[in-house]
């Protein structure tokens, strides 16, 4: 009797511990499922606005047009009072990266505005060929939104006093896309990455980090962090699959 009452109790620990498991890797499951989405939806924002402001530019160009009309017709005061009024009219940011890679674009143009109205002195050098990028738009979209995120959330944290920066560097070569990004940081920010190539992120990572590792895992890339006293440096290889 008391044999079966400990196999009953075992059981029962057993079981209680498989659902804690379940209901676990369940809740994980559908975090991942909201973190995609929304990483969707702001790929989708961010291109939307991207599409606009070149709408708006193929429309300017046909003011232009217009006005060229009006000086050469030497009706200089309608061409004058034309451009008065499509100046009036435009309410399009600036566009200050065109690589011809919209999630690049877009996403980048996104991060430094963010940048700028948040005070942090934003500095990139891309050079690319957007053919040489084979990685799905919506697996490059949760790259670059978390690594920007995590940037930007880092200088925030500064004091007023501190350097608040962040270098941006995206290259591509015939085998692969590498994808720099530095920024400064206070000593206890940006510690939850390893500094060696990441493999096996625990929790401490945080999702955002999770979702990254999974899109280099299905690449076959790699991750690396350098970590100093003022600054955080992470370099992403994805590799080109081109024949």
């Amino acid at each position: 009797l008391i044999m079966s009452i400990i196999c009953i109790i075992g059981m029962n620990v057993i079981i209680v511990f498989l659902m804690d498991k379940l209901i676990e890797k369940s809740n994980l499951s559908r975090f991942f499922q909201k973190q995609m989405l929304m990483q969707e939806k702001h790929y989708k924002e961010t291109t939307r606005s991207l599409s606009d402001i070149k709408r708006s530019i193929h429309d300017f160009k046909k003011q232009l047009i217009f006005v060229r009309a009006c000086l050469q017709e030497q009706r200089t005061e309608e061409g004058v009072n034309h451009i008065n009024q499509t100046l009036e009219n435009i309410e399009s940011p600036r566009l200050h990266i065109t690589t011809g890679h919209l999630v690049i674009d877009a996403l980048v143009n996104h991060t430094f505005s963010i940048a700028d109205k948040s005070g942090i002195a934003f500095f990139h050098q891309i050079h690319i060929n957007p053919a040489n990028i084979s990685i799905g738009s919506h697996d490059l979209c949760i790259v670059l939104g978390n690594v920007f995120d995590n940037a930007i959330e880092a200088v925030r944290q500064l004091p007023r006093k501190k350097e608040h920066s962040i270098h941006l560097e995206i290259l591509t070569d015939n085998s692969a896309l590498w994808i720099y990004v530095r920024n400064s940081k206070s000593n206890c920010l940006n510690t939850a990455f390893s500094t060696k190539t990441y493999n096996s992120p625990s929790k401490k990572h945080g999702y955002g980090l999770l979702n990254i590792h999974q899109v280099i895992k299905k690449y076959g890339g790699y991750l690396n962090t350098t970590i100093t006293d003022s600054n955080f440096q992470i370099t992403i290889m994805i590799p080109c699959n081109n024949p």
